[in-house]
């Protein structure tokens, strides 16, 4: 009997283990194929002060307002300047490195994932570089950008 559980035991520290390697070599597999892509655009978008008195889930889709940022772009958007690999003085400066969003900040900040996984806003400072991942809510005072729809080569 000892046999039969040890065996049972083996076999399935065994399969746990190809199981792990497998998954560890998916993961780095997406990561290659991202990193062999350039980030083409993607999406900023903020609540329209206009139609709304709402915050957070109470806010409807219509009443957010969307901009798109293509590489070698620069555009403002409630006062803030938004440049996409072309770094300006001044403005929250994002760039494509490896696949991968990327930002360096011209002020404070703070960032979060969404929906929210309850760890809060993460700071940022002057002349920090940080990554943005899709759905990553930047809060600068009290204006919220989330960033979205991040798009790649082919």
């Amino acid at each position: 009997m000892k046999k039969i559980l040890l065996l049972i035991f083996s076999l399935s520290f065994i399969y746990a283990c190809t199981e792990h390697s497998s998954s560890n070599k998916k993961t780095e597999r997406i990561n290659k194929e991202n990193s062999a892509k350039e980030i083409i655009s993607f999406s900023i978008v903020s609540k329209n002060p206009e139609l709304s008195s709402k915050t957070g889930t109470d806010v409807a889709v219509n009443q957010m307002i969307t901009k798109h940022l293509s590489s070698e772009e620069t555009l403002v958007f409630k006062d803030y300047e938004f440049t996409f690999n072309i770094p300006k003085e001044g403005a929250l400066n994002f760039s494509s490195q490896e696949g991968k969003l990327m930002c360096e900040t011209s002020f404070e900040l703070s960032i979060k994932s969404m929906p929210p996984d309850g760890k809060g806003g993460k700071p940022y400072f002057l002349g920090d570089h940080f990554e943005v991942s899709p759905m990553t809510l930047i809060t600068i005072g009290s204006t919220k950008f989330l960033i979205k729809d991040i798009k790649y080569t082919e």
